[in-house]
C-alpha cells in the first residue's frame, strides 16, 4: 500500500541533420524489429531481474554497462538488453519530400514519450511545435512526423522519454482487508501457487456464478490518470476462468473487460488507463457473473501516467458515439453506435454510402442511412461533434443535410438536433428545434477544399445554444457563435409513430458528396473545454492540427485526460441494507416527536403561489414546469401545464386549446395565494391529473444539494365524498434522472397519502437503475419506507385527509436525512452516497392504480407555500445572507 517514489527520470536523445531545400542528411533509417512487450513492472525490478545479470554498481539509471552509448533507463524504455551493445539507432528518420518520418520503439506502456526539435541546439529550445505525435501500445514501433516545407535552415530531432507523473504508484492485495469489498462467498487459497503477491489470493470456487463480487478500493494520493493492472497467480489445483469478468470504475464511467486467467498468471496485466479521483471513490471490481472456470483474485495495481484524451474519456456522459474505425471496407448496410448500439441501416444498396480510404462516404445524391427514434433525446442530446468533410463547391441554397436525430422527411419539429450545408454560402448549420424557434447557428464557413477535414461542435445549455467550426466562430476567430434559446428545453417526441420521427446520417434530399469520419452525441451540461477538447481530438486524428486558430488550446499539441473532479458512487448492497434496516427499525424513530431546529439555515427558494407559476415542460419560463416527470400521475394522464403567450414566466389554466379534453388541471387561486392540482375525468371518461416540478424537461430550473424542503398543503375527499384512489404527493428527485441517464438516481418522498387510510404517512427512500446501465452498477430498483398512523401514534390525532392544511418536509445534511410532519421529526436514517448531489422538487396528485375503477367525481390537491432553506455550513449550498424572494 505504500508508494513507489523515485527522483522523476528524464533520458534524451538527439540526431542532428543538415537541411538542403527539403531533403535532411540523417542515418539511414532501420526498421525496428517487434519483440514480445515487457511486463510493466518499474525499472529497479527490471534491471534486478534481467537473464544475465547486471553488475551492482552498475544499476542506476544513467549507467551504460554495455558502453553502446544507451543509458540503462534508455534501455528499458526502448526494450533493449542493458549489456548487450547495440549499434541500431534509437531514433530513425525518413525524408520524403517535405515531410520527416521519424520511428521509435515504445517498449514501457507507463513511460511518456516525445519527439521534439529545435534549430540552434540552444537549452531551453527544444519544443513538440509542429511534431505530429502518435501514442501507440507497449511494444509498437511509435511513428512520428515533421513537415518541413520550405524551410532550410538545420533542424535537429530528439526522442524524450520521462518516467510517470510523480512516480505514484499503489498496490492493494487481497491480504488489505480494509481495502477490500467482498460480495459472496470467496475462498482464500493457502496451497501450492507461483507468482502470487503476498501470502495468498482469493478465488471464487468456481461457484455462486453472478453472485460473487470482490473489490479493491486504492486510497490514491492525487486526482490524475492511473494505469490499471489485474494480476492472478497460477495454482494447479485450479481451472481458471477464461472470462473472468473485471470492472473499473472511475471518475467519468465504468468500464468492463473480459480477462483469460489461463494465460499471463503471475504477471501485471493492464486493462487500461482512467481518471480516478484521490482518495477512495474508485475501484476494480472481479465479477464471477457467466464465468467458465474460477475467478481468482490476488492483487491490482494503479499506476499514475498522462494519457491521450480519446473520446471515450467522458464515459457516461458519451450516449452515442458512430465512428468509421468500427467498419469493414464495403458498402455500408448497418452502421452501429458503439455506445449504446443504435444502428442506423440502409437496406436500399442505391442508397448506401460506403467504407473507404477510412472514412463513410456519401456519393452526391440521396445517399443516407436512417435510425429510429429517440424519445429521450430531450434530455440527452445536448452536444454534438460531427467529424466530416464535404464538397461545397455547388450553388444550391437550400440546405443539405448531414445528420438528424428525430424529424426525418421533412417533419422538423422534432430535430434534436439538425445540421446541414448550404453550398452557394459554403457554411454550415446546426439547429436544435424547440416550440418557440429553431435557435440555429448558421454560417459557419466551410474550406473549399472537399479534402479537408471540419470538426463541428454544438452544445445547447439552459440560455444559449454554442457551437463551432474547427474551433472558430463564424468570423474565423478562435471560439463560438451563440445564439439565445427560445425555450428553455426541447420539445419531447413521444409519438408511436416512426415516419417523420426517425434519423438519419446523410441526406433525405439530394446533397454533394461527402465523408463522415465520427459522430458524437453527448449527455449533460458541456463546457467551452469539453468543445475544445473535442475539436481538439478531432482535427488531430485527421491531422489536420492546422486548421485550428492558434489561440485553440490544442493547436500545437493533442489534448490529454484533464484532471478529474467528480466520480459517482452507489451505496452497496450491504450499505442499503444497513439503511433500510435503520428506516424501518428503532434507531431510525429514535428522535421521533422532535422539533424542527432551522438555526444557521437561510431561505434561499421559495413559492407562496401570489401568481400562477406552473408552465409547460418545454415552452414555460416559470417557478414550476409540468408534467416533467414521465410517470407521475399514476392511473391518470398528465396534463401539461400551458404558457402565457405574452408572458412564459406565467403558467395558464389547461395545455392547448381542446378544453374537453384538458378540463382545468392546474388552478390558481389569487385571494388565497394558492395553487391546486385537480384530478377529474375528461369528456371521453379517461382520468386526468396533474404534476409539476421546479426543473423542466431538460433538468433546467432549481435544484438544491442538502436542502430543508417544506410545503404546506391540504387535501380531502372528492367532490363526491369519495374515499378512493386519491394518492397526493410532494417528493424529491436527483438530478442526474434527467442529466446522466447512465448513472442511477436517487427519489426521495418526503410525503405520500392515500385517501383508503386518511392516517397513513408513508415516506420512502428509492435507488432506480439507469435508463443505460453501466458495468457493475445497480441493475434493479431499490425501495424502502416507513409508516407512521398519525391518527393513534401522533402527539395529537390526525386525519391526513379532513381538508386541512399540514406542513410536510425533509432535511437532507452530509449526515441524515431527516423526515418532518407539522414541525415535529417523524423520522430519520444516515444519508446514502447517492443522495450526495442536487435534488428538484415534485408536487403530484396521481390515482392509485389498484383503486382507479372505485374512483369518482374531482379530487383537490391544494398548496399554500413551497419553501427551501440551506445552511451555509454544508458543500455545496446556496445559502446566503439574503433570502431569495
Amino acid at each position: 500500500m505504500q508508494p513507489t517514489t523515485a527522483p522523476a527520470r528524464v533520458a534524451l536523445l538527439a540526431l542532428a541533420g543538415a537541411l538542403v531545400g527539403a531533403s535532411l542528411t540523417l542515418p539511414t533509417a532501420t526498421t525496428f524489429a517487434q519483440t514480445t512487450p515487457l511486463p510493466p513492472d518499474g525499472f529497479e525490478t527490471w534491471i534486478a531481474s534481467r537473464p544475465a545479470p547486471v553488475p551492482l554498481e552498475q544499476r542506476g539509471t544513467r549507467d551504460d554497462p554495455d558502453g553502446d552509448g544507451i543509458t540503462n533507463f534508455l534501455e528499458f524504455a526502448l526494450g533493449r538488453d542493458p549489456i548487450v551493445a547495440d549499434s541500431a539507432p534509437v531514433l530513425t528518420i525518413e525524408s520524403d519530400g517535405a515531410l520527416q518520418t521519424l520511428r521509435y520503439r515504445r517498449a514501457r506502456p507507463e513511460l511518456d514519450y516525445r519527439v521534439e526539435t529545435c534549430t540552434d541546439l540552444a537549452s531551453g529550445s527544444w519544443t513538440t511545435e509542429g511534431v505530429i505525435q502518435q501514442h501507440g501500445v507497449q511494444g509498437d514501433t511509435i511513428t512520428a512526423a515533421f513537415v518541413v516545407g520550405s524551410e532550410t535552415t538545420r533542424r535537429f530531432f530528439r526522442l524524450r522519454v520521462a518516467g510517470p507523473v510523480a512516480d505514484i504508484e499503489r498496490i492493494v492485495d487481497n491480504a488489505t482487508t480494509d481495502r477490500m469489498y467482498l460480495s459472496g462467498e470467496w475462498t482464500t487459497h493457502t496451497g501450492a501457487a507461483t507468482g502470487q503477491i503476498g501470502p495468498d489470493f482469493l478465488h471464487d470456487g468456481d461457484s455462486g456464478k453472478g453472485a460473487k463480487r470482490l473489490r479493491f478500493i486504492p486510497d490514491l494520493p492525487e486526482a490524475g490518470t492511473y494505469r490499471v493492472y489485474v494480476r492472478w497467480p497460477h495454482a494447479t489445483d485450479l481451472q481458471p476462468a477464461s472470462n473472468a469478468r473485471v470492472i473499473v470504475a472511475w471518475a467519468g464511467g465504468a468500464n468492463q473487460t473480459l480477462v483469460d486467467q489461463r494465460q499471463g498468471a503471475g504477471e501485471w496485466r493492464s486493462v487500461g488507463a482512467f481518471p480516478f479521483l484521490a482518495g477512495s471513490t474508485g475501484y476494480v471490481e472481479f465479477d464471477n457473473s457467466a464465468s467458465d472456470g474460477h475467478v481468482l483474485a490476488d492483487a491490482v495495481r494503479f499506476v499514475r501516467e498522462e494519457k491521450l484524451w480519446t473520446p471515450e474519456d467522458f464515459g457516461d456522459r458519451l450516449w452515442t458515439y458512430w465512428t468509421a474505425d468500427s467498419l469493414p471496407d464495403g458498402p455500408v448496410a448497418e452502421w452501429r453506435d458503439s455506445r449504446r448500439g443504435v444502428v442506423a441501416s440502409q437496406p436500399d444498396p442505391a442508397l448506401q454510402p460506403v467504407k473507404q480510404n477510412g472514412e463513410v462516404f456519401f456519393a452526391s445524391g440521396h445517399r443516407r442511412l436512417l435510425f429510429p427514434k429517440d424519445t429521450a433525446a430531450h434530455t440527452t442530446h445536448r452536444n454534438v461533434m460531427i467529424l466530416f468533410r464535404a464538397d461545397v463547391t455547388g450553388t444550391a441554397s437550400s440546405g443539405q443535410p448531414i445528420f438528424s436525430v428525430n424529424g426525418v422527411e421533412g417533419s422538423n419539429f422534432n430535430r434534436q438536433p439538425y445540421v446541414s450545408i448550404t453550398p452557394n454560402t459554403r457554411s454550415l448549420s446546426v439547429t436544435w428545434r424547440t416550440g418557440g424557434g429553431n435557435n440555429s447557428v448558421s454560417g459557419l464557413p466551410i474550406p473549399n477544399d472537399k479534402a479537408l477535414w471540419n470538426a463541428l461542435v454544438s452544445r445547447r445549455g439552459q440560455f444559449f445554444h454554442h457551437a463551432s467550426l474547427n474551433g472558430r466562430r463564424a468570423d474565423g476567430a478562435y471560439g463560438e457563435e451563440a445564439v439565445p434559446m427560445a425555450d428553455w428545453g426541447l420539445i419531447r417526441n413521444n409519438s408511436n409513430t416512426v415516419t417523420g420521427s426517425s434519423g438519419f446520417i446523410g441526406s433525405h434530399t439530394s446533397a454533394a458528396e461527402r465523408a463522415i469520419d465520427t459522430i458524437i452525441v453527448l449527455q449533460g451540461d458541456a463546457t467551452q473545454a469539453d468543445a475544445d477538447l473535442l475539436s481538439g481530438w478531432a482535427l488531430w486524428k485527421k491531422g489536420q492540427p492546422h486548421l485550428l486558430p492558434d489561440e485553440h488550446p490544442y493547436r500545437h499539441s493533442p489534448p490529454r485526460v484533464p484532471t478529474p473532479h467528480y466520480q459517482f458512487v452507489e451505496s452497496t448492497p450491504e450499505q442499503y441494507l444497513a439503511s433500510r434496516n435503520y428506516i424501518r427499525g428503532a434507531a431510525g424513530r429514535a428522535f421521533r416527536g422532535t422539533p424542527v431546529d432551522l438555526t444557521g439555515w437561510q431561505l434561499v427558494w421559495a413559492d407562496e403561489f401570489d401568481r400562477h407559476s406552473v408552465t409547460h415542460e418545454a415552452t414555460g419560463k416559470g417557478k414550476w414546469f409540468s408534467p416533467v416527470h414521465p410517470h407521475p400521475t399514476g392511473a391518470a394522464r398528465a396534463i401539461y401545464a400551458g404558457t402565457s403567450s405574452s408572458d412564459p414566466t406565467l403558467g395558464t389554466p389547461v395545455h392547448g386549446s381542446n378544453h374537453a379534453e384538458n378540463p382545468p388541471t392546474y388552478l390558481h387561486d389569487p385571494a388565497a395565494g394558492t395553487m391546486t392540482i385537480v384530478m377529474q375525468k375528461n369528456s371521453a371518461g379517461r382520468w386526468v391529473s396533474g404534476a409539476f416540478c421546479s426543473v423542466n424537461a431538460s433538468g433546467f430550473g432549481e435544484t438544491f444539494r442538502y436542502p430543508y424542503v417544506e410545503a404546506r398543503m391540504r387535501t380531502g375527499l372528492s367532490s363526491t365524498g369519495n374515499r378512493h384512489g386519491s394518492w397526493p404527493a410532494v417528493w424529491l428527485e436527483s438530478i442526474n434522472m434527467l442529466k446522466n441517464r447512465a448513472e442511477s438516481y436517487a427519489e426521495y418522498d418526503i410525503y405520500e397519502g392515500y385517501s383508503p387510510d386518511p392516517r397513513g404517512h408513508h415516506y420512502a427512500y428509492h435507488n432506480h437503475d439507469a435508463a443505460f446501465l453501466q458495468p457493475g452498477r445497480l441493475a434493479a430498483d431499490r425501495y424502502t419506507s416507513n409508516y407512521l398512523n398519525v391518527r393513534d401514534n401522533w402527539h395529537e390525532s390526525v386525519n391526513l385527509f379532513d381538508d386541512r392544511f399540514h406542513v410536510y418536509a425533509a432535511m437532507i445534511t452530509p449526515e441524515w436525512v431527516i423526515n418532518y410532519f407539522d414541525g415535529r421529526e417523524v423520522g430519520r436514517f444516515p444519508t446514502p452516497p447517492e443522495m450526495d448531489q442536487e435534488f428538484f422538487i415534485i408536487l403530484d396528485l396521481a390515482l392509485m392504480r389498484e383503486e382507479a375503477h372505485l374512483a369518482d367525481g374531482a379530487y383537490k390537491l391544494e398548496i399554500d407555500y413551497v419553501r427551501v432553506y440551506q445552511n451555509p455550513e454544508y458543500p455545496g449550498s446556496r445559502a446566503t445572507a439574503t433570502p431569495a424572494p
